[in-house]
């Protein structure tokens, strides 16, 4: 398994690798990631209290993560027409802070730049174990972001595509790992929805 794929079975279930009202996305697309200023400080994360809520309302207990795709070749990958340009940025900007949120230990963000079905999956990494759940978001809200080299460790896009569903697809590289990240659209922003693994050859 891939350190893409790692992140996102970690931290949504499926690099991802994965991270609002919970269910809604609140990014700011004119936030640019830097590595002289707080990685994601352009994110609207959710209260830890509306993540518990969102996760353990009335009762209900997160089910197990589904399993994520197979690891796929580059000619097995999803096929569909190239983006245009503004899609590209877009979608680019939204997974460069999701991975980078990712690699400096901040979940809230994470959750914020992930779809619903993702962050289900996150949750029921936890299960039966709220008060788990809680103690981490709570260190991550309490907690210093960990530096990262977001030039160094994250390659921008590549060969983004539209999906047939109306989601888009791209490769994107985490520290010499290659992996097919999916987005979808949720109240109108662009949020991170699958990740597939690219098998070298």
């Amino acid at each position: 398994m891939t350190r893409l794929s790692m992140t996102a079975a970690s931290i949504a279930a499926a690099f991802c690798l994965a991270w609002v009202s919970l269910g809604s996305t609140a990014l700011a697309q004119d936030a640019t990631p830097s590595g002289s200023a707080p990685i994601c400080a352009g994110v609207a994360t959710p209260e830890v209290d509306a993540v518990m809520e969102d996760a353990y309302g009335d009762g209900t207990i997160p089910g197990t993560p589904a399993a994520g795709p197979s690891p796929s070749a580059m000619d097995e990958l999803p096929q569909g027409e190239p983006a245009d340009a503004e899609t590209v940025a877009a979608v680019d900007h939204v997974v460069q802070t999701w991975l980078a949120c990712s690699l400096s230990g901040e979940e809230l963000a994470v959750l914020a730049l992930q779809s619903d079905r993702m962050d289900q999956g996150f949750y029921g990494m936890y299960g039966d174990n709220p008060w788990v759940f809680r103690v981490v978001l709570e260190d991550d809200a309490a907690s210093t972001p960990e530096p990262i080299d977001l030039q160094g460790d994250i390659v921008s896009a590549t060969d983004v595509r539209m999906l047939d569903d109306g989601r888009v697809g791209g490769i994107w590289m985490l520290q010499g790992d290659t992996a097919f990240i999916i987005l979808t659209q949720e109240d109108g922003q662009w949020v991170v929805d699958d990740i597939i693994d690219v098998i070298d050859e």
